[in-house]
Parts: C-alpha cells; structure tokens; sequence
C-alpha cells in the first residue's frame, strides 16, 4: 500500500507542478499569482485524497490554451478536463458569457465545438468497453443522498442531542429527488449570477473571476462537498488575483473542516474519540461562509479595478 501510495504522491505533485506552470502561464505579467497554487495549504492538505488534482491540471492547461488564443486547443483540453471532473463546464460557461459582453460570442464557437468532441470521444471509449460504466456517475449521483460538506446534510447527522446542545435544529433529511432538483437549480443559479456578474458592471469582469463566483455557488448548493472539491478554486484564486489574506482566512476554514469532517466520521465507530454532530455542523457552516467570502471579495475585487485596456480574451486586467 506505501508503494503504491508513493507513486500516487509522485504523480500528484508532477500534476500539481503542470497546473502551477500552466497558471503562470496564463498570467505572464503576474506570474507570481500562481504561488497561491504553488504554496496553498489547500492543495497540501487534499492533492493526494484523490484524482480530483488531474481534472485541475487539464482545466489550468484550458485556460492557458484560451489565453493564447488557441480555441480548439483549448476545447479538446475542456472536454478532456470535464471527463475527469465536471466542474469546468461552468468555467466554459462564463468564457461564453464574458465573451458576449465583449461583444465576441462566436469565438466561442471552436473552444465548444472542441470541447464536445473531445467529451463525446472520451464517452464513447469508455462506453465501448464498459457500456454502464460511461454514465455510472451521473445516474449514481442521481440517487445519490446528501453528502459531507453540502448544507443538506445536517438532516442526516447522526446524535442530533449534541447539535441541539449548540442550539441547531437539524431539519429531516432531504429526500434524494429533491436533492437533484436542488443542485441542478444550483448550476442554473450560477448560470443567472455569472450572467448578472458579467454584463451589469461597468468594467467587464475577467473570466477567472466569473468563474469563481459561480463555482462558488455550484458547490454550496451541490448534493455534496467533499474536502477535495475546494482544489478546484485553487488556480482561479491565483488567476484573479485575491490577497494572500484571502486565501489564508478561506484555508483556515478548510483546514478546520478537514479535521472535523475525519473526527465525525471516527465518531461513528468509537464514539467517545469522534466530533459530536453540533460541532461538525459549526464547522461546516464556517467553511461555507469562508468560500462565500472568496465570492464576495472576487465581486468585489472585479467591479472596484480601474478600468484598462485589454483583450476580450484575457482573464482581467494585468493577466495576459
């Protein structure tokens, strides 16, 4: 198990690396932003849980490919990227939406028809020799419950008496259907404020930016947030540029939910060495309200910048 671990640890930092030399890459006027990548404590804390750090690098790899405009590139990159993980078809979202405030949709044709194709090949590959398995993801989430991290799941804590110590009232359990319905209406949300986000301010927003914010709001209404989620945010911190600050107040918070998240679960063996259910929940509630932070200061940080000259395909102002 050590061996193979070991070269799990290998291949996650070779990808770590790429994902850091892509985003340098995509910010050659800054290109110490991507030292948020290269020195997070998220990344240290959750690359090597599990393969979420591949889907990462090939959507670092997209972005670069976009800002050196190299559409089917970076479309053949997406498709790969949203094979791996799904989470960069909002990023595709909001590169389609910041290109029609700047009055440039049809760009985007190449970089989604690329993408398309390469999705659609991946699926079919998989699909030739494992006919079930090419969907297995989306019909498992489908039936799938609440999850650990997602606000939905405080109906399902287990000593519901020690979250009533705290003061919390946990609601019945979600039934999964509706939980579908939840997160689905999430990624339209999303959709709606990346839109708002992107075409009411005066200064065009740069597409790392709009992509945090919707990111943001597809994961706190997703049916599950798992620790090893908030890697994606990692390179989209770096791209808009927020404080180290930010960064590290949003770290804290997942560092404490880390920590939570396996003492809950080790509760549920060996009850007097776990975290009561109340205190999980406060944790949980203080990750949500730190990623809604990195949100409100990406708004923020987007509609206060001085307007500069730039490129409709650029991410913002000062990153290529």
């Amino acid at each position: 198990a050590r061996f193979y671990f070991g070269i799990w640890a290998v291949l996650v930092a070779l990808l770590v690396a790429l994902t850091v030399w892509f985003t340098a890459a995509a910010a050659p006027r800054m290109p110490l932003r991507a030292a948020h990548v290269a020195l997070s404590p998220v990344v240290a804390l959750t690359a090597v849980i599990s393969p979420d750090a591949l889907g990462v690098m090939l959507t670092a790899a997209a972005l670069w490919a976009w800002s050196r405009s190299r559409p089917v590139v970076s479309g053949l990159l997406f498709g790969l990227a949203i094979s791996a993980r799904s989470y960069p078809a909002i990023i595709l979202v909001a590169i389609i939406l910041v290109a029609i405030r700047a009055g440039r949709g049809v760009s985007t044709v190449p970089v989604v028809g690329a993408a398309l194709v390469s999705f659609l090949s991946v699926a079919a590959i998989v699909g030739a020799g494992n006919p079930t398995g090419a969907m297995r993801a989306y019909t498992t989430w489908a039936s799938s419950e609440a999850g650990f991290g997602a606000p939905w799941v405080v109906g399902q804590l287990s000593r519901p008496e020690q979250a009533e110590s705290l003061g919390f009232i946990l609601p019945d359990p979600v039934a999964p259907a509706l939980l579908s319905l939840l997160a689905a209406s999430g990624w339209l949300l999303a959709v709606l404020v990346g839109a708002w986000f992107a075409w009411a301010g005066e200064r065009r927003p740069g597409i790392a930016e709009v992509s945090l914010v919707m990111l943001v709001v597809v994961l706190v209404t997703g049916k599950s947030f798992p620790v090893q989620a908030s890697l994606w945010l990692v390179p989209l911190v770096a791209l808009v540029g927020l404080r180290w600050r930010d960064h590290l107040v949003w770290a804290g918070a997942e560092a404490l939910h880390f920590g939570a998240v396996w003492l809950y679960l080790a509760g549920s063996s060996v009850p007097d060495r776990g975290m009561p259910s109340g205190w999980y929940l406060l944790f949980l509630l203080l990750r949500l309200l730190a990623i809604g932070w990195l949100a409100l200061q990406t708004w923020w940080l987007a509609w206060d910048r001085l307007p500069e000259p730039c490129e409709p395909d650029e991410f913002g102002p000062g990153t290529g």
